[in-house]
């Protein structure tokens, strides 16, 4: 006899999901919960799923939200929504953060510096968005040997996107440098 599906399809899906990315088996999260590892099996495969004081143990054990469990939001913790929300980033992104952030993770000092040198961005965003065209231009620069002090030189779009990059290069060492500088480590023009 063919077994029908549940409509709560998609809490067998999330539970994969979080079990997997926590690194459990099947067989470890049943001893885990205390259930039998075919429970588990028939709740990940849509043919049954947990009553409600299980699925609050289940979101409990994982520290994520009912919501996700049930398919009604797409990350575990609505905080992450919130904070996705509010600073204009991904949930992938927000989640990462606060990960970062309760466990102490140096990273998040890094990126907050990051984050304060807008100049450093706004680079970043220029080099990785800027369309350079295919077809080169003269332009005039300052020739101080010249008559008029400029000469014509002749510009392709490859070499302006090198100088873009080596400009965002020389400003991303200033940043490692004054981060360098901040933990009292040498930097690259003390080597």
């Amino acid at each position: 006899m063919k077994r029908e599906r549940v409509k709560l399809r998609s809490f067998g899906e999330k539970l994969k999901r979080i079990r997997t990315k926590c690194g459990l088996t099947q067989d470890k999260f049943a001893d885990e919960m205390n259930i039998s590892l075919d429970t588990v099996k028939n709740w990940e495969q849509g043919y049954n799923y947990p009553s409600i004081d299980m699925l609050v143990s289940i979101s409990e054990y994982f520290k994520c939200d009912l919501d996700y469990l049930i398919g009604q939001q797409s990350m575990p913790n609505k905080e992450f929504s919130h904070i996705a929300d509010m600073i204009g980033i991904s949930e992938r992104a927000a989640a990462l953060l606060v990960n970062a952030k309760e466990q102490s993770d140096p990273i998040t000092e890094v990126l907050s510096e990051l984050i304060e040198n807008y100049s450093l961005l706004e680079n970043i965003y220029s080099c990785s968005t800027a369309n350079y065209g295919s077809v080169g231009t003269f332009i005039d620069v300052s020739d101080p040997f010249q008559p008029k002090g400029k000469r014509s030189m002749f510009v392709t779009p490859q070499k302006v996107r090198q100088a873009d990059s080596m400009d965002l290069f020389n400003n991303l060492q200033e940043f490692v440098d004054n981060l360098r500088k901040k933990y009292g480590l040498p930097t690259s023009k003390e080597r």
